[in-house]
């Protein structure tokens, strides 16, 4: 009986304090920073500002978050080049790249470092649409390596950075990258798209810059690699008027690959030819002769040019 009624009493008392119930007395704060935190909230006073006001006027100049990627303002705020700040021209994606962006492999690399920060968690490093967080993820993001992708122009992949895709898909991006590091972003997509196909034609547009602009930012071991590959480049060969590598340029190559094995270097190809289509042509041939001898696509950067016959070989270190 006596343990009957002190389950009864428990019962009773446990009851008295249950949430919902009416009480005459003041709540009972556990841990009172919980439901008053040292913060200011709008319309309220505060003793910290001399106005006595919690609402103060920003600071001039100050952009909203809220305007970065909406376009209208994007141009307000950042400049009139349509095609700069917003991938487009005349209202439409834009096939180029704008004249703004350095086309450099100090470019690509930023390129790199920033699609590894933001996108690979999704996209993947190697730009299949299996990173970490699709696994868990209901719509899968589209893997880089297909037509559809293969097709989309410079200004369509900025846009889609921007303001995201098939939101809540993809948000959009454009308060957490700037709009040089969008275009950066762009220009690595491409070079990671052609590491699955070579023939890929290479995005145009930019500021051009050639192989010697890389020279000054060289370390000792990239400087002694260049030395080495510069007589190599001499031998490769392809047949006359062909993208076909002769059996001496197919060596001469294999020779290339054996030097990359051994580091970590990112190589710049610059082919040049009398026909922009067969100096295309030859730089993917040489890409993907290479990437045959183990050397992984996305190490080997190309470019094409018309003038006379020639190739050059330029390395830059991948960790700058």
């Amino acid at each position: 009986m006596r343990h009957t009624a002190t389950i009864l009493l428990g019962l009773a008392l446990l009851g008295t304090g249950c949430r919902g119930w009416v009480s005459e007395q003041p709540p009972v704060h556990l841990n009172p920073n919980m439901d008053t935190q040292e913060k200011l909230k709008p319309y309220r006073k505060s003793e910290f500002f001399p106005n006595g006001r919690a609402m103060q006027t920003p600071p001039d100049g100050t952009v909203a978050r809220t305007y970065a990627g909406n376009e209208v303002r994007d141009r307000a705020l950042l400049g009139t080049d349509e095609h700069y700040n917003t991938g487009k021209q005349g209202g439409a994606f834009a096939s180029t790249i704008p004249a703004g962006v350095d086309l450099t492999l100090a470019t690509l690399r930023r390129g790199q470092e920033r699609y590894n920060i933001y996108c690979s968690p999704c996209h993947g490093k190697d730009g299949a649409g299996q990173g970490t967080v699709s696994r868990r993820l209901t719509t899968k993001p589209p893997t880089f390596h297909q037509q559809r992708i293969w097709d989309l122009v410079p200004g369509d992949i900025f846009n889609t950075i921007t303001h995201g895709k098939n939101f809540p898909n993809m948000a959009p991006y454009a308060a957490q990258i700037p709009v040089e590091d969008r275009w950066a972003i762009v220009a690595y997509l491409r070079a990671l798209m052609q590491t699955q196909k070579p023939d890929l034609p290479a995005f145009t547009g930019g500021t051009a810059n050639d192989a010697t602009a890389f020279d000054g930012d060289k370390s000792e071991d990239a400087a002694a690699l260049d030395a080495k590959l510069g007589p190599v480049a001499q031998t490769v060969t392809f047949d006359d008027g062909t993208a076909n590598l002769s059996d001496a340029g197919q060596a001469a190559l294999n020779g290339v690959a054996a030097q990359l094995k051994g580091n970590t270097m990112l190589l710049q190809v610059t082919v040049v030819a009398a026909d922009a289509a067969l100096a295309q042509q030859r730089a993917a041939a040489i890409k993907t002769h290479l990437g045959g001898q183990g050397v992984d696509g996305g190490r080997v950067v190309t470019q094409a040019d018309t003038g006379a016959d020639s190739i050059d070989f330029r390395t830059a270190d991948a960790n700058e």
